[in-house]
């Protein structure tokens, strides 16, 4: 593993120990940044809004879709929502947000028992267990780094990376 590719694994390890230490809200703040910088690595096309809902369609939106019925329980486009009310707002009411196609509002949960509650959807809010919905998006940035990240184009993107440097 290159180490550009190393430091793109360091943004999903600090999501990961936000998740062990309970550390839901920073938990919640990376992973939903990480859909937007692995696309715009990717180099997809478009503003913020179609790389992010491109990139979450390709790599999570079939962990979000029942298999039973094919209902979607969360599209590209309500996480686009959801991630602009969090980050700019600090919020979960994505009503107003004009990204949004189903949902109306996020209930994110953190189980304290081996109990799930996951994907549970009532009308408009969906319930999602925030230490699942944040590993599930870690996961969905290492295998893009597995599938994507030999690709020259993007080597050459995650090499131009940021880095916090350790003294």
């Amino acid at each position: 593993m290159t180490t550009r590719v190393r430091a793109m694994k360091h943004l999903v390890d600090a999501v990961r120990r936000s998740i062990r230490e309970k550390n839901w809200y920073a938990a919640l703040t990376g992973a939903l940044a990480l859909p937007d910088i692995a696309g715009w690595l990717d180099g997809r096309p478009g503003g913020s809004k179609v790389r992010f809902v491109s990139w979450f369609n390709d790599y999570l939106l079939p962990k979000y879709t029942s298999v039973m019925d094919g209902h979607v329980f969360l599209s590209g486009d309500d996480c686009y929502a959801l991630r602009c009310a969090y980050l700019h707002a600090g919020d979960f009411d994505i009503l107003a947000q004009p990204a949004r196609k189903v949902l109306e509002r996020f209930h994110f949960v953190a189980s304290v028992s081996d109990k799930m509650m996951h994907c549970n959807q009532f009308n408009q809010i969906l319930q999602l267990q925030v230490d699942l919905f944040t590993e599930e998006v870690c996961s969905a940035v290492e295998e893009w780094l597995r599938m994507r990240g030999p690709d020259p184009a993007v080597a050459t993107a995650l090499a131009a990376l940021p880095q916090i440097d350790f003294i």
